[in-house]
């Protein structure tokens, strides 16, 4: 089996590719290829799993969350 070194954005390239290569299947021919499903699965475990940047408005909640929990604590 070949392997491969790719960036996080080919490998979110190549999944997608895979994912969208099932549904033309699915779309085509009314059924699911499960050989197809199997590899966007297998494929999709293998990458690693996206780092998610929080939000400005969770930033802030966070940061009020700690401020109202120490002025409590000081109480």
């Amino acid at each position: 089996m070949s392997q491969f070194t790719l960036t996080a954005e080919e490998d979110a390239i190549v999944l997608d590719a895979l994912r969208s290569k099932a549904i033309q299947y699915e779309t085509l021919y009314g059924a699911a290829d499960p050989t197809l499903e199997a590899l966007v699965v297998k494929v999709a475990a293998q990458l690693p799993a996206p780092i998610v940047e929080p939000t400005e408005a969770e930033i802030e909640a966070h940061f009020a969350e700690e401020t109202s929990t120490r002025k409590k604590k000081a109480k």
